[in-house]
């Protein structure tokens, strides 16, 4: 694997000695009176003045990047609310609460009883949180069973994933870690019993099926121990991995046929998105380590050498466009400038992270490529609105922002958090810090946008409004275009 050298590392490339450290010769060293003066006296004199200062310097960055340690906050002011177990008259009590955690702070002292009140509560809400899946698997089993989704509206089954019953093999893992054990059981009995990969003569989208399908098979084998899961994945592996078959740049085609094996980009383009060929890497090491052949090991090494060619190409700022041109080229070219963290962007600089993770942090090139991607989220894509002062990511195309939000970013809270928690810096430095202040920054926009919307519902995407002069509505409302309205309609649809 390729490394490179962090960007955070500095050197002195002259080596020279400071001039501020050196020891004066005892000629130039004389008193008032022209006499010589002992020269470790003056030495000692400079010396206490640097140290002063170096401490004076301290102090106060550490009261800058630390302010709650210079000042006591107060204690935590709000009631713990236990759930109850009759929603049918419960009111969303609406948006513009909690304004303080806005910029990402942390305004509150957290005691140690405050700290085994919330511990309780979530225990609580643990057992809610379990009697709405229970609730969800009854009516997916009910009307939907062995089918990839089921709308919950017309209560009518759906194979919109080419009928791969992505709604079970996805919920796989959770069946398991909620001890749902008869449903665990009844859902690997339909896998082994009737769900084939080789009679569907249907075009699948690889990323997506790689994360739902592939995904779903691993963590089931993994929890459970099942061979039947891991013979399923490693037959959906070696059918996506058909993609490859033609992939003279290293960038695989972003659609296989599952029975035929014939891979081609989406509507046949040239090119395929970023996220399409950034999202693979996770499984496909996942399946080699349990198989351990020859056969995943290629596949490993391919998916793998995405990143090698993305990352030579050396975008700019260390931020990667959203598309990639594979088709008609001698070797893999961006397609087109457009910088996000949302749609077909998004979870590429996820994988980066975890793959160093899962690789037990010891593949330097994915870290760095993920540090410097963040550096240039703060740098580029990070912006603040008015009057309210709620941070958000912008998209950026041709050096042109663009202040439309999606959903697929409030991932992000999570990502940043995750990536803080494991900074190589470690947790107190400056950089792990603030990538936390703006995972609770972004999370609590987020919220926003959900708790704003009369339904609580919230849009694909939403366009942040700033400095309107010709509509009613502050500066900082949440917006949605009629373009935008028929994005989110693809959204109404699966519910209908």
């Amino acid at each position: 694997m390729t490394t490179t050298t962090s960007p955070y590392t500095t050197t002195n490339p002259t080596n020279e000695a400071n001039p501020l450290l050196s020891e004066p010769s005892r000629s130039e060293i004389t008193g008032d009176d022209g006499t010589k003066r002992q020269p470790w006296h003056s030495m000692s004199v400079g010396l206490l003045l640097l140290l002063l200062l170096i401490a004076t310097f301290v102090v106060v960055e550490v009261a800058r990047r630390n302010p709650r340690q210079t000042k006591k906050l107060a204690v935590y002011p709000y009631a713990f609310i236990s759930p109850s177990n009759d929603a049918s008259n419960w009111i969303a009590p609406g948006g513009y609460r909690y304004q303080e955690y806005a910029d990402g702070s942390s305004p509150y002292r957290i005691t140690k009883e405050i700290r085994q009140q919330s511990d309780e509560l979530a225990r609580i809400r643990r057992e809610h949180v379990k009697a709405a899946m229970q609730f969800a698997w009854k009516g997916y089993t009910t009307y939907a069973f062995g089918m990839d989704e089921i709308k919950p509206v017309s209560k009518v089954g759906d194979n919109v994933w080419k009928g791969l019953a992505t709604t079970m093999v996805d919920a796989l893992d959770t069946l398991w870690l909620m001890n749902m054990t008869e449903e665990f059981s009844q859902a690997r009995d339909f896998v082994a019993q009737n769900l084939t990969y080789a009679d569907k003569n249907v075009s699948i989208i690889c990323f997506e099926t790689t994360i739902r399908s592939l995904g779903g098979m691993l963590s089931a084998y993994s929890w459970s121990g099942d061979a039947i899961f891991l013979e399923h994945a490693l037959d959906i592996g070696r059918r996506i991995f058909h993609s490859f078959d033609g992939a003279s740049t290293g960038i695989p085609f972003g659609r296989v046929n599952l029975m035929t094996g014939e891979f081609y980009n989406d509507h046949h383009d040239n090119f395929t998105p970023l996220s399409w060929v950034g999202t693979l890497q996770l499984e496909f090491r996942c399946l080699d380590a349990l198989v351990q052949s020859n056969e995943t090991a290629n596949m490993r090494q391919k998916v793998e050498n995405i990143i090698a060619v993305l990352y030579s190409l050396n975008p700019p700022r260390g931020l990667y466009p959203t598309l990639v041109r594979n088709v008609n080229v001698s070797h893999a070219e961006f397609a087109n400038t457009h910088l996000t963290f949302g749609a077909n962007g998004d979870s590429f600089y996820e994988y980066l992270l975890k793959a160093w993770l899962q690789g037990n942090k010891t593949e330097v090139l994915y870290r760095n490529m993920y540090d410097q991607a963040i550096q240039s989220l703060h740098d580029i894509l990070l912006q603040e609105s008015t009057p309210s002062g709620l941070i958000y990511l912008v998209d950026e195309s041709d050096g042109v922002k663009i202040h439309k939000l999606h959903h697929l970013t409030c991932f992000m809270g999570g990502l940043l958090s995750l990536g803080a928690y494991t900074d190589p810096l470690g947790m107190q430095s400056f950089r792990a810090q603030r990538d936390l202040k703006t995972a609770k920054a972004l999370t609590y926009t987020c919220y926003q946008m959900y708790a704003r919307q009369k339904t609580g519902r919230l849009l694909e995407s939403t366009t942040l409004l700033s400095d309107i002069t010709n509509r009613n509505l502050p500066s900082d409302a949440f917006w949605s275009s009629p373009f935008q309205s028929l994005l989110t309609s693809d959204t109404l649809s699966f519910s209908f």
